[in-house]
Order: structure tokens, then sequence, then C-alpha cells
């Protein structure tokens, strides 16, 4: 009988990796990374619980060499820029990267950085039992990261680990500041909030193109500007009878004839499998209504919203009308000659998306402004509004995230409020997992 290939297995989950490495049975010596060195581990802790490095103060052996510092694990190479660890200083000492494969080889930087150990290439077992062992482990042992929070978590230990998630946003974005500046950042993290989980890189990666852009076509008018976005994330060159209508086929010639390169493919894009008003061409319509409301001025409108420094309960809906408009028919109109299904009426986005930027764009975003400005007040009254935020994630995800919490009353207070679920996010070590966007050249 032929081996189960990956894909035909099913991906491995990350967590799979940190149990590999403490059961050394699993694995045949010598290691060796992917540039050739051996490693050893001499001394390897327990995996490290919350964010930060998966493996903390490690003494390893480098071609007979000791040394020691962090390691960290993915399944690809990739995730440690999807996962934001590049710009991150808490991973400064990582001296080893264990991942389970590098189909496309390792990133030049990457490689320049640390080594790399491909666990996939040093199974002592067939690749089908180390799957059967990980898999009863999961049924044994919920890992962490993966919906079980570690039992002796109280409320001050939640508070903490949300403040700290708040607080990497600030960072994160603060990154973004000198490319885009504040304007530039409100609209990429719409965009990413739009994306969401399966088209948040694609999503943002094509705000930052537009964003670098002298000039667009038809930039005022939301149809044109829909169908031309369309045109540059590779929608239009991809097959199907939506794209050989006469709508798209007068489109794309008008948008080629102007030299306009695609700034993305087809295939960066996930389609299938989505729910109708999660589909990237709803929610391309949804940011080209904003766009055309607010053009650029996000920004200054955001922070209007937040004038006055009144309470969650006025704030919420004052920016609820700004963010969550009606689609527009002519949109609509745009959306039936390309995706009929998607051509419903309704909201620019839905509620969850909404509280998603809220926490993840809005507040850091006003955070960072007080921060530039040493605007202490407005700060602490940005605190308080994160504090008392509604439930922002899927009750899917709480649920199984709240399962190996003992205490009744925090259980509670994390299925209602906003606050203590990011808490308990950073608990788990959430992140999203985006496939890698390469960008084409075109005119700018």
């Amino acid at each position: 009988m032929q081996p189960l290939s990956v894909r035909e297995a099913g991906p491995v989950p990350e967590h799979w990796l940190y149990w590999t490495l403490v059961r050394p049975s699993l694995l045949r010596t010598p290691l060796r990374c992917a540039d050739g060195r051996t490693v050893a581990f001499l001394d390897l802790p327990d995996p490290a619980r919350g964010s930060g490095p998966d493996f903390r103060n490690v003494l390893l052996s480098l071609d007979g060499v000791r040394c020691r510092g962090d390691v960290e694990c993915h399944v690809t190479p990739g995730d440690w820029h999807r996962h934001g660890h590049d710009g991150d200083r808490r991973y400064d000492g990582v001296i080893l990267h264990v991942l389970w494969t590098a189909p496309a080889g390792i990133p030049g930087d990457l490689a320049a950085r640390f080594p790399h150990l491909l666990l996939s290439e040093h199974l002592a077992v067939a690749e089908t039992a180390w799957r059967a062992h990980m898999m009863r482990l999961d049924r044994e042992s919920p890992p962490r990261g993966t919906g079980a929070c570690p039992d002796f978590l109280d409320a001050t230990d939640l508070a903490g680990l949300a403040e700290r998630r708040f607080e990497r946003r600030v960072t994160r974005l603060r990154s973004w500041l000198p490319d885009l500046g504040p304007e530039g950042i409100a609209w990429v993290a719409l965009a990413e909030a739009l994306g969401y989980c399966a088209n948040r890189a694609p999503f943002a990666s094509l705000m930052r193109r537009l964003w670098s852009v002298d000039r667009t076509p038809d930039a005022r008018q939301p149809v044109p500007l829909w169908w031309f976005l369309a045109h540059q994330a590779g929608w239009l060159e991809r097959p199907g009878a939506a794209v050989s209508g006469d709508a798209a086929r007068f489109w794309r010639e008008r948008y080629r004839s102007a030299g306009w390169v695609p700034w993305l493919r087809h295939t960066d894009w996930e389609f299938a499998g989505l729910r109708p008003a999660n589909r990237p061409e709803r929610r391309l319509a949804g940011l080209v209504e904003l766009l055309y409301r607010h053009g650029d001025r996000l920004f200054p409108v955001l922070m209007a919203g937040l004038e006055g420094r009144q309470s969650l309960t006025a704030v919420i809906p004052r920016l609820e009308a700004l963010l969550r408009p009606r689609l527009s028919s002519g949109l609509l109109t745009a959306l039936s000659g390309f995706a009929p299904g998607q051509a419903r009426p309704g909201r620019v986005m839905g509620r969850e998306r909404f509280l998603q930027y809220l926490v993840n764009g809005v507040l850091p975003m006003a955070a960072l402004w007080a921060d530039c400005r040493g605007n202490e007040g407005f700060r602490a009254y940005l605190a308080g509004l994160y504090e008392g935020l509604p439930a922002t994630e899927h009750s899917a995800v709480v649920a199984r995230g709240v399962r190996s919490l003992s205490d009744p009353a925090l259980v509670a207070a994390v299925r209602r409020g906003g606050f203590w679920q990011q808490g308990l996010l950073e608990a788990l070590g959430s992140t999203q997992k985006e496939k890698p966007v390469a960008t084409r050249s075109g005119p700018t």
C-alpha cells in the first residue's frame, strides 16, 4: 500500500511539531538542517505558554558547537512572516526554525538568519503511524493553541493577556506608519478585516498597491472602481463563464489597453467553500462602497466617531453608521454581471466583521495616534472602550477555547465580552493563517 501524501492525509497542525520534538524516539538521527548542519537538542524544556517563541532557553549543538537560544516551530517557512515574527523583538533570540516542510525552499532572508530543521525528513516511523500517534495525543491532551486554554488562568491573567494583545496590534500598526501614514493604515486594516482569514492577505496586498499608485481610472465612480480592482486582483483572468461575459470582457479590454497589469493572480484568492456574504467579490463591493463614501478621509472620519469621549453604547452606533451602510444599487448591478449569486441587497459588512475591524484596526490605530501626540487621557479612554467591548469572536471559536476553563464566572465573561475573548485568543497563541501573495509589477 502506498503511504498517504501530505495533501491526502490533511494538513499538519503546528502543535504536532512540539510534541514530536519532545519525543526523540519519533525522530531519526542525526538531525540535519536544510543547510547541511547537524543539530542535537541537549536541553529542551517544555513548550512555552502564551505568545512568544515555542521553546525558550534551549541548549543546542550545531555542528558540534554549543549554543543557547529560542526555537520556533512552523508548518512552512512563510509562517514566520505571516505571523509577524520578523518585526517582533520577542523572536530576536530564535536560533533554530523547526518546520514540517518547505515545498518552495527556504527564503533567503530566513536562511541567512538561522538554520531550518525539516521534521518531515527525519521521522523514525512511517508518516501514517506518526499521524495516528499524534491524533491519539490530540484526543488525550488538547494542545496549546488548538482550542484548549490552560485551566490555571484566572481573570487577572486573561486581562493581562488581552492588554498584551492590544499592544501588539498597536506595535504592528506603528510599523506600517512610515509607508502608509494614518490614512493608509485605516484602509489596509479595513481590507484585512473584510478579507478575514481566507482572503485577508490578498485584500491587504490589493489595498497597499491601490494606496501606492498616483492615479486610478474612474476612481470616483464606484462601479468602474469595482471593475478596476477586480481586474487588478486578477479575477478577470480567472477561468469561468462570468469572466467571458460581456461586462467582464469590456472592462478587461479597457484596462488592458490602458496598460494595467493585474497586481495579483486569481490563484491568490480563495473562492470555494465560502458563504455568499464572505466571498471576495462581495467583500470587494463593500470595500469600494466605503472608498466611494469616504475617499481619502477615512482616518479623520473614524477619529471624529471617537470625539467627545462618549460611552461605548454611543460610539458603536456612530461607527456602525459610518462603516456599515447598505451597498448601492450600482455595485449590486456590477456584481450581477460577474457573480450573480452575490448581488443580493445587504450591508457593506456584517456586525462581526465590523467589531473585528474595531478591535484590530480602529482602536489600536486611535491608540497609536494618542501615543504620537502624548495624549495619555485619550489613551486611557480607549482602554476603557476596549475593556467594554461586546463579543467580537465567533461563538464556535469561543466555545472551543473555554472548554478547559474551570471558573464558571470567567467562562461567562469570556462568552459575552470581547476584551476577555482577546485575552483567550492570546492565551491560545491564536494567529491568522494566510497563504503568501506575490504581486506583479504594473503601471503606477
